[in-house]
């Protein structure tokens, strides 16, 4: 009996690897030579390229440690949280004046519900006689939890071997990722620890331009590209795995209108399949799909994406509202009423605004 596949594990964005992905070896390759090489690495691109991914297919869950980056992480509650899951217990954590960093006390073999005291050797709850007593002192000291000297010393003292993977770095604050950049090379110096650093950003040299003494110390994969073939072959794996045939010239026009986005290839594809109820594996080969089923999809995606893009162009807009000459009006003007292609190869100075018609002014919003 066939194994039957649900069409979510096949299609769309989800929170997991799907079943349809594909190596490629510019991306692949590259990322499982890296992690031979003893140097942090840095995985970047647009949104939904396949950046988590990645890392997911080709590292087991016990391989490595994941920090999800937010808005309001700083980097002492990303070093704190190192050391929870190296099992390092952490407390009495204060600010020291002339330093400017964070001591705190920690504790080796902290214990699930006891978690900045070391467990007595041999028993399953505390013990107060001299023996574990002297044992608890040996394994507590002090650190600065902002210094990576400090943390890179710790971890090797618990013995933490995983890779730590920085999830969404790009939502840290600027400064902090520039100190964090510094850091970098000190754990590379000074430890056998390695960072993978994954966000949304397209330039390679990012960390490169916080910290120059980098160079030599990371290695970089842009995630972004995907070619023709590479989408095809999504497409010619899902076929298999859910017994249908997408037309040819259907699979063409999701290529053609999704722009190398891997993401919304895989939520078009997604919802095409939904509009023909193909919902897991069928019992007998179907044959799907049209052009105008693509375009009919990507309007409802639009239609529900509006909302957001809307308010990003209003508060874009905002920003200079009171200014003079509005120069964000016009730049907004000029990007959303350029052709794909020139957004595609990026808007030089004078390109662009040379095209445009004129407009006046209280016609933009």
């Amino acid at each position: 009996m066939e194994k039957i596949v649900r069409l979510s594990s096949v299609f769309g964005v989800s929170r997991t690897t799907p079943a349809t992905y594909v190596s490629r070896s510019q991306v692949d390759d590259r990322f499982i030579n890296d992690l031979t090489r003893y140097k942090h690495i840095v995985i970047h691109g647009s949104s939904k390229q396949g950046k988590t991914c990645l890392r997911k297919y080709h590292l087991e869950p016990s391989d490595y440690e994941v920090i999800q980056c937010t808005r309001n992480t700083s980097k002492e509650s990303i070093y704190e949280t190192l050391l929870k899951f190296a099992d390092i217990g952490v407390t009495e954590i204060k600010t020291t004046k002339h330093t400017k960093g964070m001591l705190a006390k920690v504790t080796l073999g902290g214990e699930g519900k006891i978690p900045f005291i070391a467990k007595a050797e041999g028993k399953g709850e505390l013990s107060h006689d001299s023996k574990n007593e002297a044992t608890l002192q040996k394994n507590s000291f002090n650190i600065d939890i902002s210094n990576p000297n400090d943390i890179g010393r710790a971890l090797s003292l618990a013995n933490f071997e995983k890779y730590i993977i920085l999830e969404d770095f790009h939502y840290l604050d600027n400064h902090i990722q520039e100190s964090i950049s510094y850091d970098l090379k000190a754990f590379h110096d000074n430890s056998p620890l390695i960072f993978i650093i994954i966000g949304v950003w397209l330039e390679s040299n990012k960390l490169l331009l916080y910290n120059g003494d980098l160079s030599g110390r990371i290695n970089t994969i842009t995630a972004d590209r995907w070619t023709s073939k590479d989408l095809k072959e999504i497409i010619k794996v899902g076929e298999a795995l859910l017994n249908i045939k997408i037309n040819d010239d259907t699979v063409d026009e999701i290529i053609k209108c999704t722009y190398g986005n891997v993401g919304l290839f895989q939520e078009v594809t997604y919802r095409l399949c939904e509009e023909y109820q193909i919902w897991q594996t069928q019992k007998k080969q179907k044959t799907i799909g049209a052009p105008i089923d693509v375009r009919a999809v990507l309007r409802m995606i639009s239609k529900e994406e509006a909302p957001r893009y809307t308010n990003f162009i209003t508060e874009f807009y905002n920003e200079t509202n009171n200014s003079k000459n509005k120069i964000s009006k016009w730049v907004m003007k000029c990007i959303i009423s350029c052709k794909h292609e020139h957004l595609s190869r990026s808007l030089s100075e004078n390109s662009h605004l040379n095209q445009a018609e004129p407009v006046r002014q209280n016609n933009i919003f």
